[in-house]
């Protein structure tokens, strides 16, 4: 157990009280940062992503559980495995909100001003559908959009800006086929691009 602090020229007592249980939890940080995308590119049926995603995830799993299995009376090695897998949740899912993987679909009901936002959307280049439509107490104009989801904050932003009083629901998609005009992010026929798109924040 001491020859790999011996060979780096550390103090074991040092390296697996202190140095280790660092280890393990920014393994298990990387680990569960892994495992947020391959479950994200799985739904996404994005599969050579995935499965190098997930190899690289169980590689990692399996060499940091080992050491703790062979460790079980040591309390800080348990501590440091929760903290890495609850870090590592936390920053996965505020670097995928970041990056916004694949496309959604915008629904938007709107009672009036519906004119106003679907001359916004086609004006930032807003993929929309518009449909005629009656509520119980009136008419209503239901928007369809299909986006990337780069754009997703912004088009919320156009919503709040010209219909505030709209109703709308967001719903992740796993692909489309076709209707798209093109945009920046189908200029490339690169996988890696096409996974992690491009498009202009605005």
């Amino acid at each position: 157990m001491d020859s790999l602090p011996s060979l780096l020229g550390l103090d074991p007592e040092l390296y697996w009280s202190v140095i280790f249980p660092i280890i393990i939890a920014l393994s298990r940080v990387v680990d569960v940062i892994l495992g947020t995308f391959r479950i994200i590119l799985v739904i996404q049926g994005r599969k050579l992503l995935a499965t190098l995603f997930g190899f690289f995830e169980v590689l990692i799993w399996i060499s940091v559980a080992g050491q703790v299995m062979s460790q079980l009376n040591n309390f800080s090695y348990y501590l440091a495995w929760a903290f890495g897998f609850a870090a590592g949740t936390f920053i996965g899912m505020s670097i995928e909100e970041r990056i916004s993987l694949g496309m959604c679909i915008l629904r938007i009901i709107i009672r009036d001003c519906s004119e106003k936002l679907i001359a916004l959307f086609y004006a930032n280049d807003i993929n929309t559908t518009v449909v005629e439509a009656r509520g119980q107490d009136s008419e209503r104009t239901i928007v369809f959009s299909i986006l990337p989801r780069k754009k997703l904050k912004f088009a919320e932003a156009l919503i709040r800006e010209s219909c505030p009083s709209a109703v709308y629901t967001i719903e992740n998609i796993r692909s489309v086929h076709q209707g798209l005009r093109p945009c920046d992010d189908d200029k490339t026929s690169s996988y890696f691009r096409r996974v992690f798109p491009r498009g202009k924040s605005k």
